[in-house]
């Protein structure tokens, strides 16, 4: 083989910064996209608040603090004042204050507060709940990154302990790994703990959510029984059922199912239904639910009410998927609530029943209308006139997307590209000047 000519050499450098670029582009925006390096803290400002942490930070009914437990000339503190600030205009409640634990020990100690690092959401005159950035720059860069998500979750205990969401087991319901993850996500968003229940042992009624989804058999009649005590003893349950044969008995929650699944006119299973704008459940809807092989309701209890219906459907009584004669096209009740009777100190029970349990699928809970619908079924549930609940923080994950490190990702990624090439670069054009 011939000696490399200089007219090869240059073409190689040339080659081989290309190259070096192009593996150092990729690399940066894998880092950039995949991990959780990013720039120094002292970059830039925070993004402002998404509107979900707007809305709960809104409707706080009372003063509640803001404790900022940092050393002084932190560079955390120094991004999250500002945005704090951002969202205190949202709310004469929120107060914001930056305290030295070093300067002020009795009050880290009363918040539990053992290090700098520290963000305490208290309402006045009570412990608090602590968001913890910690003093390693990899952690709070986590915690920065999903800023939205971690201050709702901790505003919520803040303001209202963990209520328990029982799921109720024994009758073919999914366990709870196999739920609709969509489900147990907004509720967990809700302020709720995911538990599960057997219906002999229901607990007195509190502030806590019996959840019946997807039983496939019958539930006894003294388990039925036992959940119409609760409901009208103050408590609050919401249901989802697609077997006919297990709503049929439902009368104690005040509805029962009707025989044969429901078809559109033109003999579909999957309809359109009409959102009641008078029940608070429903009034948000604005845009199309859609049931798929829905159980149609009739009341059992004056106080029951059918926020969302069908109209022009059929039940299919015999399942042949065709209308016969005596299969009539009515206006059906596809989703039903019911109030029990008002008692002193615990509240009025509340009972949804849903004929279509993909309208607690994920599904149906990646849309708006759907999501809306089950955000505020969980709220009228949870409402207690007189007692202080959690504030209305359940929210969609696409409401907490918010990334608050986009921003120096994006620095850290142009840089990669533009600003480590370059030497390459000039490698090659000193190299191409010192051989011509």
């Amino acid at each position: 083989m011939g000696a490399m000519t200089r007219s090869d050499r240059r073409r190689m450098i040339g080659v081989g910064t290309m190259l070096a670029a192009l593996v150092l582009a990729l690399a940066s925006h894998d880092i950039a996209t995949q991990s959780d390096v990013r720039l120094d803290l002292s970059l830039g400002r925070l993004d402002a608040p998404g509107e979900a942490v707007r809305r709960a930070v809104a409707s706080l009914e009372g003063p509640t603090e803001a404790l900022l437990f940092f050393s002084p000339r932190d560079p955390v503190a120094a991004r999250l004042e500002p945005w704090l600030d951002e969202l205190s205009a949202e709310s004469d409640h929120l107060i914001v204050r930056r305290v030295d634990p070093a300067r002020q020990p009795e009050l880290a100690r009363r918040h539990g507060v053992e290090a700098a690092g520290v963000l305490v959401l208290a309402p006045r005159g009570t412990e608090g709940a602590p968001l913890v950035f910690g003093d390693r720059p990899a952690m709070a860069r986590r915690v920065l990154r999903r800023l939205d998500a971690a201050f709702l979750q901790t505003l919520g205990e803040a303001l209202a302990p963990p209520r328990p969401a029982y799921f109720v087991q024994g009758h073919g319901e999914p366990s709870l790994r196999a739920t609709p993850r969509a489900l147990t996500r907004l509720l967990e968003h809700s302020g709720y703990e995911l538990r599960t229940l057997d219906l002999r042992r229901l607990p007195e009624p509190g502030d806590e959510l019996v959840l019946l989804f997807a039983p496939r058999a019958p539930l006894e009649t003294s388990e039925l029984e036992a959940l119409g005590r609760f409901v009208a003893q103050g408590g609050r349950v919401l249901a989802a059922v697609e077997e006919p044969s297990v709503a049929a008995a439902f009368a104690p929650l005040g509805v029962r199912g009707r025989a044969g699944l429901l078809h559109g006119i033109d003999g579909r299973a999957r309809i359109r239904s009409r959102a009641s704008a008078a029940h608070p459940i429903t009034s948000n809807v604005s845009d199309a639910l859609w049931v798929d092989g829905a159980i149609a309701f009739e009341r059992a209890d004056e106080r029951a009410v059918a926020p969302l219906r069908v109209e022009r459907a059929f039940r299919d009584v015999d399942g042949d998927g065709r209308r016969s004669e005596d299969e009539a096209v009515e206006t059906q009740a596809v989703v039903v609530a019911t109030r029990g009777i008002a008692r002193a100190g615990g509240g009025e029970g509340r009972a949804v029943v849903f004929g279509d349990v993909d309208l607690l699928g994920d599904s149906s809970l990646e849309r708006p209308a759907g999501a809306t619908l089950v955000r505020d079924t969980l709220g009228w549930l949870a409402e207690r006139s007189g007692g202080r609940v959690a504030p209305p923080i359940a929210t969609s994950d696409a409401e907490l997307e918010v990334d608050h490190a986009a921003g120096e990702a994006r620095v850290a990624y142009l840089l990669a590209i533009f600003g480590v090439p370059l030497p390459f670069f000039a490698l090659a054009i000193v190299t191409r000047r010192r051989q011509s």
